[in-house]
């Protein structure tokens, strides 16, 4: 096996492809520094699963993608290929060439591939771990700390050479799973023993279990043998009754018929004396409004009048009293511009004194400022040539004082900026630390507090999912018990429905026929639905009605009763939908307090059963009570019958039917739960669904959160580990670094306070040697201009004692003309005031003159219109008087026909309600009997019995009801004194029990294996310690040959040491002791860099002599040798160049000398490496002579 190829595209300073062909033998790569000699190492580190950027020499992974040059555009992505001769297998793949590939770009995204295969990094990772990862890529790095490593450290060495890593990965699978195994006993064992004591007391309860499920079947069969028996009495009740309903039905229908006829006539009659009395009263309506208008209109004319005559006489006196005020008005006006032109010279005068005050006020004020300027200037100027003179001597002083201190400071500048420069190099390189320390303890808090808030918000997530599984199992139970009862009820009423139970057996018979003839027939109950609070109301009402047939036509009708003739099995009433009326008017005969409404309008039914629900219900009305209906008896007709809510009933002849009911619910309430059940039925399934989803859902959240928490855990873990290290070292990096910048800024600020004094000293003396110059002049003007402020000052004394004179004589001038011009002023001012009162007056005047004109045209325009109007009116009134003659002599001959046909149908109605009283008598009967019957069913099915399938068994009933319910009450009695069972106890029984079997052999299986791997790692250490011993021992007479081979002589051994007080291979150490020619045994911290140098390459030489390796990359292990020794390690070398592939990285000239082929690799001036190759046989073969 060796290395045959490797590519490099993107990485680190290779911008462009760059390939590297090996050979067999040695091969040198040569180049200055800084070319990119080890950025080839570096990739093949990398190519080969190097994690760690730190080995790479980088920060991160965009560190290692070509970063751009002045003339270079920075790469996308770095992609190395290694090729491989795996020829002899020694690689796990079946391949005798292996391409190993690694590619990354600067988004983040990492790909692997084997062959052009995509795989992972585990994968190449498992398959060059037989290339012995400490020594098969050695750096400069290593040589150097092989002597500096612990004892420990230095074992891995060894235990590479002594393939220990493929049995120690074994061992570490085995602890890892020996700690499992112990940990899986340990939870096996807590449920055990969380198991045993719930095992007991379910061994309790599945016995009470069993006791009461024998009990419950002897009740179940006592309780079958009473519904049997109760079944069987029902049924001869209904026959019974049966037969006393069918003959009173026969005499209402009679009855009915007559009084239908009786009824349409009265409603012809009523209709029309209805009809004659609206015509009559619309009229009589008509005729009032029109005698009311017309007496409106007369009095609003005769107003208007009295209201146009007041208004001319208004307007009389509006029109003088504004003549008077227009000639009020221009005399004012003349008056007050004759007053304005007055005041106008006035205000004149006044003005022209003004600006002769003023004008001798700015004169003094000139002198009086002249005077004391010149005052201040002259005492100024005198103190200013003392002060002059003073600072002259002054000046003098402080410029000799400065010539010797800039002689001094010049100097000590020197000297401080020496200082500077020496701390500044030191700041820069300490800055440059600390900020790499920041930086690395800056990215590690963020990580660690993204973890500590993903830990944190996940267990917030995980307290809610859990609650709201909670609530949502606790949901799902009470949503699958409510649709079981649901479910429970729907099914005993089909049961009942499909049974047609509950109805007459003429009825039965021909509901059977018609669904055998395929005829739509409906029973009155199923097509009627009523508002729950009206039910039992509408169901009394209807009686025994509710059991009649609706059909289509009234062949369908005819058909079915002779069927039931020709069978004998009864009779039924049928109510043809073609041939069936309306049972009249349908209104509420009364409105008053209690009064619901009348029936056919408060339920609901298909159109097409319109006249159905009419004809049954429009002469029944609904009221609240007893009392509401002895209230309305005497306000309703023949022919209606009234129905509480409570389900009391009373005959329009004044008898009532009442009592208390012999069930809760009846035929409409079936009907009704019938129709409304399977909605709820639905709804509780999708309720159901949706819970069962929501439960799942939650379990399938909390186990990926408790994942994703493990997670979170486990990274915060690492992440704290390495910040506390980062911390301390940026600490220590701050401490140097906070000293190192105390001393730049002390050097600097005393090199600047150096420069600071040295500049302030020469711009000090440029300005004192300016100054005395400045003062000499200064002293000589001030002179000149004292001699003058003197003379000026005498001047201006004698105008202004001129100036004074005149502003007396001014003065006395305006005091005259103000008060002649506040008398002016206040005579206009008073004259306005009248002329503006007076010009308001003339306003109003105007605009009320204009508005009683504007009323009496209206006025006028009004009157007419209302004299035309009353005169129509007039006109109207006699029309309608014409018109009420015939109407009323039409309703009087109505209304003396209509007591004769009432009394009629009122002895009908009378007859009617006997009759139907008999007939909803035998109806109620029969329909208790019925109800019954419906009772058996539903309690059985409720308690699970089907009575259906229980009275078709012919075996005789032992027992009367009272023997049974005997037999009952003490079954009952029994159970009742067993207390509550767990009904699910023996189910539960058995599971535990099965699971507490399988856990405790699983707790053996598991000692078993656990023993098992205890006696695998005890061999596999056995194993280890052997291998770690035969290697050792080859590789330390290997060593001390090689050392002396390396030196020249000297000897050198390796000695195992024990760093524990266990016996294991982790507890053993490796020492060197080396003694180089001519010198004793020391310490390895005294060799020289040249002895240590050698010392460790003997040590990896002898390491390789006895686990040669396919091949070995050298970075730079030669730095350190001199001539002398770079030649032994070249003689090495050779020795080993058959064994292994070698492939060096070297500045020094006698290496490159044994080298097969020589890379050189350079930099260009676009920051990118370029490639140099040249084979020495190759050479050669071309050039003989340089043999």
């Amino acid at each position: 096996m060796h290395l045959k190829r490797l590519e490099i595209q993107g990485f680190k300073t290779f911008a462009t492809k760059t390939i590297f062909e090996f050979r067999p033998g040695v091969s040198a790569i040569v180049g200055p520094n800084g070319s990119g000699k080890s950025n080839v190492v570096d990739a093949m580190r990398w190519v080969l699963g190097e994690q760690s950027y730190s080995t790479l020499r980088s920060r991160k992974a965009e560190d290692l993608i070509f970063g751009g040059g002045p003339r270079r555009a920075p790469a996308g992505f770095a992609e190395v290929s290694l090729t491989i001769d795996n020829s002899d297998r020694t690689l796990p793949l079946a391949f005798d060439t292996v391409t190993i590939t690694r590619r990354s770009t600067r988004s983040g995204e990492h790909e692997y591939f084997i062959n052009k295969a995509k795989v992972r990094l585990r994968d190449i990772q498992e398959a060059t771990a037989t290339l012995g990862g400490s020594y098969t890529i050695i750096n400069q790095g290593l040589v150097d700390n092989v002597l500096d490593l612990r004892p420990e450290e230095r074992r891995r060495l060894f235990e590479d050479a002594a393939d220990i890593s493929v049995h120690e990965q074994r061992r570490n699978d085995a602890m890892r799973r020996l700690r499992e195994t112990d940990t899986n006993v340990r939870r096996c064992d807590d449920v055990i023993s969380e198991l045993e004591p719930r095992l007991r007391s379910l061994r309790r309860q599945a016995n009470a279990a069993k006791q009461y499920r024998d009990l419950r079947h002897e009740l179940d069969a006592a309780q079958i043998r009473l519904l049997r028996l109760q079944h069987a009495q029902a049924n001869a009740h209904i026959d019974l009754a049966r037969h006393s309903d069918q003959t009173a039905h026969q005499h209402v229908a009679s009855i009915t018929q007559q009084l239908q006829q009786c009824n349409s006539h009265i409603s012809t009659i009523r209709q029309q004396i209805r009809t004659l009395r609206e015509e009559i009263s619309t009229v009589y309506a008509e005729g009032s409004r029109l005698h009311s208008r017309a007496e409106s209109l007369q009095r609003a004319i005769a107003v208007a009048d009295e209201r146009a005559k007041a208004l001319a006489a208004r307007t009389n006196e509006f029109t003088q009293s504004q003549n008077e005020a227009t000639t009020q008005h221009q005399t004012l006006q003349t008056q007050i511009a004759e007053l304005h032109a007055t005041r106008t010279g006035q205000q004149q005068t006044r003005d022209d004194i003004h600006a002769s005050l003023r004008a001798i006020d700015a004169t003094r004020a000139s002198y009086n400022e002249q005077r004391r300027a010149l005052r201040q200037a002259v005492d100024t100027a005198q103190r200013a040539e003392a002060a002059t003179q003073a600072a002259i001597r002054e000046r003098q002083r402080q410029v000799e004082r400065l010539d010797e201190l800039l002689a001094n400071l010049s100097q000590s500048q020197q000297n401080e900026q020496q200082l500077v420069s020496t701390a500044e190099t030191a700041l820069a390189s300490q800055r440059t630390a600390l900020q790499q320390a920041t930086d690395a303890v800056s990215q590690h808090q963020t990580l660690l507090t993204t973890a500590q808030t993903a830990i944190s918000t996940t267990r917030q997530q995980i307290e809610t999912i859990r609650n709201e599984r909670a609530a949502h199992e606790e949901a799902l139970t009470a949503a699958r018990r409510a649709l079981n009862q649901l479910d429970s009820r729907y099914q005993a009423l089909l049961q009942i429905q499909r049974s047609h139970g509950g109805v007459v057996q003429g009825v039965k018979a021909a509901l059977e026929w018609a669904e055998r003839s395929n005829k739509s027939f409906a029973l009155v109950a199923s097509i009627i639905s009523a508002p729950s609070d009206i039910e039992l109301a509408i169901e009394t009402a209807l009686g025994a009605r509710l059991q009649h047939i609706v059909t289509s036509n009234w062949d369908d009708a005819e058909a079915a009763i002779a069927a039931l003739k020709k069978g004998g099995q009864g009779r039924a009433t049928f109510l043809p939908l073609d041939t069936i009326r309306s049972g009249g008017d349908n209104r509420a005969p009364t409105s008053g307090e209690g009064v619901i409404g009348v029936a056919a309008a408060l339920v609901q039914s298909e159109a097409r059963y319109a006249k159905v629900v009419d004809y049954l219900l429009s002469r029944t009305l609904i009221v609240a009570d007893l009392v509401v209906a002895r209230r309305e008896i005497s306000r309703i007709g023949g022919g209606w019958q009234i129905v509480t809510v409570g389900g009391e009933q009373v005959s329009s002849g004044g008898s009532l039917t009442g009592g208390a009911q012999v069930r809760d619910g009846g035929t409409l309430r079936r009907e009704r739960d019938v129709r409304e059940l399977p909605g709820e039925i639905a709804t509780a399934k999708a309720e159901v669904d949706r819970l069962a989803g929501l439960t799942a859902r939650s379990n399938s959240q909390l186990q990926l959160a408790e994942q994703t928490l493990r997670q979170h855990e486990q990274q915060r873990q690492v992440v704290q580990g390495q910040l506390q290290t980062l911390q301390q070292q940026r600490e220590a990096a701050q401490r140097t670094y906070n000293k190192a910048e105390s001393d730049v800024a002390l050097v600097n600020q005393q090199a600047s306070n150096a420069g600071d004094r040295h500049r302030d000293s020469s711009s000090q003396r440029a300005l004192l040697t300016q100054e005395l110059l400045d003062l000499a002049v200064q002293q000589q003007q001030q002179r000149t201009a004292l001699d003058q402020s003197f003379k000026d000052e005498q001047t201006l004394i004698e105008q202004s004692y001129a100036d004074e004179d005149r502003r007396t004589a001014a003065q006395q001038q305006l005091t005259d003309a103000e008060g002649q011009l506040r008398a002016t002023m206040a005579t206009i001012h008073a004259s306005e005031q009248r002329l503006a009162s007076l010009e308001a007056t003339l306003h109003q005047r105007h605009a009320r003159t204009a508005e009683l004109d504007r009323e009496r045209t209206a006025l006028a325009s009004e009157t007419a219109a209302q004299q035309a109007e009353l005169h129509e009116v007039q006109t109207h009134i006699a029309a309608i008087q014409t018109q009420l003659a015939p109407r009323e002599a039409q309703l009087r001959a109505a209304e003396a026909e209509l007591p004769g046909h009432e009394r009629q149908e009122q002895a009908l109605s009378q007859q009617l309600r006997d009759a139907e009283a008999d007939a909803s008598r035998t109806a109620l009967q029969l329909q208790r009997a019925s109800d019954r019957v419906d009772v058996l069913i539903e309690r059985a099915q409720s308690e699970g019995y089907d009575l259906a399938v229980l009275t078709t068994s012919n075996e005789p009933i032992e027992g009367d009801e009272a023997t049974l319910n005997q037999q009952l009450n003490a079954l009952r009695a029994q159970l009742q004194r067993l207390g509550p069972v767990n009904p699910l106890a023996l189910e539960e029984f058995d599971e535990a029990n099965e699971r507490y079997t399988f856990l405790t052999a699983q707790v053996g299986d598991l000692r078993t294996a656990a023993g098992s791997l205890t006696e695998l790692i005890a061999e596999l250490d056995a194993t280890m310690r052997a291998n770690f011993e035969k290697t050792f021992g080859a590789v330390a007479r290997e060593f001390a040959l090689t050392f002396q081979i390396m030196f020249g002589g000297g000897s050198a051994t390796l000695e195992l040491v024990k760093q524990g007080d266990g016996g294991a291979l982790a507890d053993i150490g490796i020492e060197i002791n080396a003694r180089p020619p001519g010198k004793r045994q020391q310490n390895l911290a005294l060799l020289s860099g040249g002895e240590r140098s050698l010392t460790a390459s003997a040590l990896l030489f002898a390491i390789l002599k006895v686990k040669p390796t396919p091949f070995c990359v050298l970075d730079e292990v030669d730095a350190a040798l001199d001539e002398a020794n770079v030649a032994r390690f070249r003689a090495a070398l050779a020795d080993l160049r058959d064994t292994s592939q070698f492939i060096v990285v070297t500045h020094n000239r006698g290496t490159i000398e044994i080298a097969d082929s020589i890379y050189g690799v350079s930099m260009g001036d676009d920051s990118a490496s370029r490639v140099l190759s040249l084979r020495l046989d190759e050479l050669v073969k071309e050039h003989p002579h340089l043999k």
